[in-house]
């Protein structure tokens, strides 16, 4: 058997089959068959979808990220309203101090006073927290309330005692 006669077997063109039966054709390949150039026209416009559904891809995945807009200006009197987050912890480790023994306000500095809409707040840092604080609130899990939070200090009451923390 020649190479020849090994291709028409594989591709089914025998020259010798003349009486057999014809196989039967699907219609898309009578299509290819009836027009050889749409075989190109299929492949380019397959090929222009591809590239089509990739740039937009790439597109869309660049334009995702939103810029920073660097000209927005502040005015003077605008008001912005945050959430304080009223205790923080401020980490780190204390060697030598007992925190179950240790008084909640050794070592605590008034580190700001701020007015919102008519309504004082104090920051209060000790040596482990910070706290925000308002009138009427206690330090942490301690007995000491505020009781006063002026322009330029804040009262703690506990009991019979009182600290005064100033700026």
């Amino acid at each position: 058997m020649d190479i020849k006669e090994l291709f028409a077997k594989i591709t089914g063109k025998n020259k010798d089959s003349a009486g057999s039966k014809p196989k039967k054709q699907n219609a898309v390949s009578a299509f290819f068959e009836k027009n050889p150039m749409m075989k190109y026209v299929v492949a380019i416009i397959a090929i222009a979808v591809a590239v089509f559904v990739a740039l937009t891809v790439v597109w869309s995945s660049r334009n995702s990220k939103p810029e920073l807009d660097t000209n927005i200006t502040a005015n003077a009197n605008s008001e912005v309203e945050v959430l304080p987050q009223i205790e923080r912890d401020k980490g780190g480790e204390y060697e030598g101090k007992d925190p179950f023994v240790e008084n909640i306000l050794d070592g605590a500095k008034l580190t700001g006073i701020y007015e919102t809409y008519g309504y004082k707040s104090a920051t209060l840092e000790t040596t482990r927290k910070s706290y925000t604080l308002y009138e009427g609130d206690t330090v942490g899990d301690s007995d000491w309330v505020v009781s006063e939070i002026t322009d330029k200090s804040i009262t703690l009451v506990s009991g019979d005692k009182t600290k005064t923390f100033s700026k």
